[in-house]
Parts: C-alpha cells; sequence; structure tokens
C-alpha cells in the first residue's frame, strides 16, 4: 500500500509538471520571456510584495494601546521558500548520519535566480545550524547583470538556528568544546568556513554564556604572547565581546551579543602579516521546556525588535521547514497565549519549486518529513481555522503555478 501511494504521489507530481507546462502562452504567458525580461519574477514578487503590504496595514490595525506608550505586538513577515524533487525530497542523505547534501542543485537556472530574487526583497534570510555547517551557505543576492534591479541588490541578514552552538563551534573548531571541558589547548580558528556576512546565529541563553566562557578560557589562561620565548607564534588572536544592555533590565538574558575574532597570520622571512577577522552576533532566546528546541515565536520577535526585521526567508532545511509549520498547527491547537500579536500562525506565504527530477527515499530526505498537520493534543482533526482543515491537511490560500524553465514554482499563502 505504501509503495502504491508513493507511485500515486509520483504520478500526480508529473501530471501537476504537465499543467505548469500547458499553461505557457495562456493566461498569465509568463514564460515566454524567460531569457528576455523579467515578467516572471515580476508576477510573483509583486504578489508577494502585496501579501506583505497586508500584512503591515493587519499589524497596524492590531496595535495595542496602553496608558503610557505604543505597544506593536507584531513578528517578521514569513516565507518558506525551498526547491524540491518530484517525490518530495529537498537533498540527499551520506552514509552517515551528519552528511546530508542540503545543497544538492535541484533547481533549473532560472529557478536559481527566483531565489536570488527573493533573498533580494527580504530583510533576513534563515536557516538551520546543519545547513551552516555542512553547505557554509554565503546567504547572500547573486544575480545576474541582466536581471539586477535599477537600484541595486540588498542583501538580507543572515540568521542560523543552532540551539547550543554545536554547529558554529564545529564549523570554527572543527569540534564541539563542551562548557565543563578541561581543553586548555588553542584550536586552529577556521574563519573560512563562515562564508556569511556578519550572521546572527540565534541560541539559547545558556549556550551563549558558555560559548563566551569557551573562548575566555582558551585565550586567556594562554598565554599569547609568549614573553620570553624565542619562537614567534605562527598566529595571535584577538577576540571582542559587546553585549547590548537592556534598559529596564528585564531581558538581559536575550540581549544580542556580538563578538569579532581578528587573527594574525605572522609570516616568515619579513613578509607582511596577514590579518583575517570575522563578526558575528549570537541572539539569545527562549527554549521550550519540553523539546528542549528554540522558540520561534520568541525568535521572531527578537528579530523584530532587536534588528528591526521585517521580513524573513526561510530557506532550510528539513526540519527547520517543518518547524514553522508544525509551529503554526500547535498555534493553533493548543491554549498557548504567546502567539505573536494575537495571531498563531508563524508562516505567511510558500514559494516552493517543484523540479522534474527524482532522489527516491532510500537516500533521500523528505522536505517536510517532520510537519505533523494534526494537533498534538488528542490527535484528532481540527477544525478549519488557522488554514488547518477537519481532514487533516493544512490549506493554502491564494495558490498559483508559474512556469520557469523547466521547473515549477508554487507561490501561495497560509
Amino acid at each position: 500500500m505504501m509503495a502504491l501511494r508513493t507511485a500515486y504521489y509520483v504520478v500526480f507530481m508529473l501530471c501537476l509538471l504537465y499543467v505548469c507546462r500547458a499553461h505557457e502562452g495562456t493566461k498569465t504567458n509568463l514564460n515566454n520571456q524567460i531569457d528576455g525580461g523579467n515578467e516572471p519574477y515580476q508576477y510573483i514578487l509583486s504578489r508577494l510584495a502585496s501579501w506583505m503590504q497586508d500584512k503591515r496595514k493587519n499589524d497596524k490595525r492590531n496595535q495595542q494601546f496602553d496608558d503610557d506608550n505604543i505597544t506593536t505586538m507584531t513578528r517578521p513577515f514569513v516565507t518558506l521558500a525551498y526547491a524540491q524533487t518530484l517525490d518530495g525530497m529537498i537533498a540527499a542523505k551520506g552514509t552517515d548520519s551528519d552528511s546530508i547534501s542540503s545543497n544538492l542543485l535541484l533547481s533549473c537556472p532560472q529557478s536559481m535566480i527566483l531565489t536570488h530574487h527573493l533573498r533580494n526583497v527580504h530583510d533576513a534570510i534563515l536557516v538551520g545550524g546543519s545547513t551552516f555547517l555542512s553547505d557554509q551557505p554565503r546567504l547572500n543576492v547573486r544575480l545576474p547583470s541582466e536581471y539586477t534591479p535599477s537600484r541595486g541588490v540588498r542583501h538580507p541578514m543572515p540568521i542560523v538556528l543552532d540551539t547550543n552552538l554545536h554547529y558554529l563551534q564545529r564549523l570554527i573548531f572543527g569540534k564541539w568544546i563542551p562548557s565543563n571541558s578541561n581543553e586548555r589547548s588553542i584550536p586552529d580558528i577556521m574563519l573560512e568556513n563562515i562564508r556569511a556576512h556578519h550572521p546572527i546565529i540565534c541560541c539559547s541563553s545558556t549556550a551563549a554564556q558558555s560559548f563566551i566562557d569557551i573562548l575566555e578560557v582558551l585565550f586567556q589562561e594562554n598565554d599569547l604572547t609568549q614573553p620570553g620565548s624565542r619562537r614567534r607564534r605562527k598566529k595571535s588572536y584577538k577576540i571582542s565581546v559587546f553585549k547590548k544592555v537592556d534598559d529596564l533590565e528585564t531581558e538581559d538574558n536575550y540581549m544580542p551579543i556580538k563578538i569579532i575574532i581578528h587573527i594574525t597570520h605572522h609570516n616568515k622571512h619579513g613578509e607582511d602579516d596577514t590579518l583575517q577577522d570575522i563578526t558575528l552576533t549570537l541572539l539569545p532566546c527562549r527554549i521550550h521546556d519540553t523539546s528542549k528546541s528554540l522558540d520561534l515565536r520568541h525568535i521572531l520577535s527578537q528579530l523584530n525588535n532587536q534588528f528591526d526585521i521585517e521580513s524573513v526567508m526561510v530557506e532550510g532545511g528539513a526540519g527547520i521547514l517543518s518547524s514553522f509549520l508544525n509551529e503554526c498547527v500547535a498555534g493553533v491547537n493548543s491554549s498557548d497565549e504567546r502567539s505573536i500579536g494575537g495571531v498563531s500562525k508563524v508562516v505567511d506565504c510558500i514559494c516552493a519549486t517543484v523540479t522534474p527530477k527524482i532522489i527516491g527515499g532510500k537516500w533521500g530526505l523528505p522536505v517536510l518529513g517532520g510537519f505533523d498537520v494534526l494537533p498534538r493534543f488528542g490527535n484528532k482533526p481540527s477544525s478549519a481555522e488557522g488554514g488547518v482543515l477537519r481532514q487533516g491537511m493544512m490549506a493554502i490560500k491564494d495558490g498559483e503555478f508559474v512556469s520557469l524553465g523547466q521547473d515549477c514554482t508554487f507561490l501561495g499563502r497560509i
């Protein structure tokens, strides 16, 4: 029965792609100028812009007033944007649990251009720690000159979700160093592994403090100058830490922490020293008591309050995409009152690109394999509130398919 369902799904996706092809030259007539203009992208971006504008208007109407000031309970506009194969896979799994090729090239060149257009219109781009480690993504806008807007490009802020900072440590230290570790030797810091510009790493407040403690132990207990030693170090380090302070002292545990790491490579034979530096910001956020995972609602609130981020593009990986949709369902079906602005959902828009390729279930990683649309309480199908239907499916509103090269892109609202 499972094999039969899989076959039906693949046939359905093939038929869906055929329908997209059949729409070429009909009502929207978008694909006939793919190589010579921006029309398909302008159409998609204009719909997205109108939905962003709708949210801003709704947020303004939902402003809450108190005696002293106006408290705006808002969160950024959130778009889930990803590419998947016909059989619903987002990546290929390797031979061990740590090797996942989430940067496996799925999209055609036209769809990749759309991805960078979407990055250009969002304030921030968000990925999980696993993607940050395995892909070492740049998370910026790279549009061909003929598709670059006349006003130029605006790179989004890179956001990474890394609850315990395990991935960050493995990226720059090559390993994870527990806070209670007895290690005192300076690891070989690999700043070149972080290719994103000034990333913001969302983590727990405990992990943020532990990371700073590790830096202090490693780089203060070791005498970097080595006075009296005739041997010159190959490298020297300088680390600066700046923490934002809450004037009311009520949210000090959740204030951003800016870290600047400078590395000087001392060359031989009188050659000029080589300088290397990186800036990253730790953004402590609340975690759920039960799952010990980051609270997505608090993350979105933090990004809005601390960095004035009004729109976020979530690119993955699979676990992060599922988490955002699970939070929508949890908000609808629980009595939790933490929802921002009285709105249970944390996702506004889905932009999913389907490419005519198949990976298969043995090595494929399902794009939404961790998404459970049924409520967590009672495990019974819910009402239609919040886009979750009685049949146990999430409804997508205002959906439309657009053909881009050999791919088919779906855009809709939750």
